[in-house]
């Protein structure tokens, strides 16, 4: 049965039972991350990954050889996020617009959600939801839905393209920080009622925040 907990107008959230009966594994994981000494391998997104010489696109080629002045030889965990995939690499050619690395035999992520939990939330004006999205992969979420609601301006479909794809980078940018290694699915735009009937299997207790 559900138990509803609170009332607000803006997101509602839902976790499947197991995720309350697991809340002492997700503790622990979150305690590993912290207790992680900070010279941990850097964790770079590649999509796809596969094993063998990849070349990266400019903006990852950048983040290595740029940002953390990567150099043949740096090993690497490269990690796809939407795949739940990740391996280890190093750069072989060091280049900041066209990098190559080697990818060696990958494995799956160990490092992803053990509960199922759904998070809706209202569409709105600007970068608010680009927050939402950021945070709500880094506590662990594993589907969010982006819901039309009686007030709210709904972009076109050209301009939520747009932003679907944007929220989908910050997923992969938040996962990458704080370990992850998925990224939540998320859905929009879609009416609140809809989602909430499409939402209808979890049974466990949902949550409506302010």
């Amino acid at each position: 049965a559900d138990h509803p907990v609170g009332v607000c107008r803006k997101s509602y959230l839902m976790h499947g039972n197991s995720g309350l009966a697991q809340s002492g594994a997700l503790s622990g994981r979150f305690q590993r991350r912290l207790m992680a000494n900070d010279r941990r391998m850097l964790r770079v997104p590649i999509s796809p990954l596969c094993v063998g010489s990849i070349q990266l696109d400019k903006a990852t080629s950048h983040y290595l050889v740029d940002v953390h002045r990567a150099r043949a030889g740096t090993e690497f965990v490269a990690f796809d996020a939407e795949a739940a995939l990740q391996a280890s690499a190093c750069v072989v050619v060091a280049n900041s617009r066209a990098a190559i690395c080697r990818v060696d035999t990958g494995e799956t992520a160990t490092a992803v959600p053990s509960h199922r939990s759904a998070l809706v939330q209202a569409i709105s004006k600007g970068t608010r939801i680009d927050q939402v999205v950021r945070d709500a992969t880094a506590l662990d979420v594993t589907e969010i839905w982006v819901v039309a609601t009686q007030h709210s301006a709904a972009p076109n479909a050209t301009e939520m393209g747009g932003r679907l794809e944007r929220w989908r980078k910050i997923a992969v940018e938040s996962a990458r920080q704080c370990e992850r290694g998925n990224i939540p699915r998320i859905h929009g735009l879609i009416g609140f009622e809809d989602a909430l009937q499409q939402l209808s299997s979890i049974t466990g207790p949902r949550l409506v925040l302010s």
